[in-house]
């Protein structure tokens, strides 16, 4: 049988000195005359979690919980902006693209109707086919992906 002083016990169980005297006081560990604690059956009580006190992380292992917490968040957030933050190059690029690809729709409305439109003779007709054929374009490029 090992015995120990408060402060060796605190240490061996993962406790602190203060965790070991408020055990003591709450009746959940005994010292011997000499005020010293068997190892073996007082870290069994302070590291069983069997209350409060064997429960309750020490400061260290509250700090490394927060650190690692706090490094988990960065690394999360950092992921979401990488994904919803391009680089300005190729921002440029794409909004070039998109308006091509409008511009070109929007050019090929007059090749696309003029038989259709010279075949008219009322003026209501004629815009409701322009207005179908910028309508489809628009749509285009609201849908419009990068290729």
């Amino acid at each position: 049988m090992t015995r120990v002083n408060a402060s060796q016990l605190a240490k061996l169980a993962g406790v602190s000195r203060q965790s070991v005297c408020r055990a003591r006081a709450s009746g959940r560990i005994e010292a011997g005359a000499d005020g010293r604690y068997d190892l073996e059956s007082c870290a069994a009580v302070l590291m069983s979690g069997r209350g409060a006190i064997g429960a309750m992380p020490n400061l260290a292992e509250s700090r490394q919980a927060r650190e690692a917490f706090r490094a988990r968040r960065e690394k999360l957030e950092v992921g979401r902006l990488e994904r919803e933050l391009l680089p300005r190059k190729e921002v440029i690029r794409l909004l070039g693209d998109m308006i091509v690809t409008a511009k070109t729709n929007l050019r090929g409305i007059g090749s696309k109707l003029a038989a259709d439109l010279g075949a008219e003779t009322s003026a209501a007709p004629c815009q409701a086919m322009v207005d179908r054929e910028i309508d489809a374009a628009l749509r285009a490029i609201s849908g419009w992906t990068p290729a």
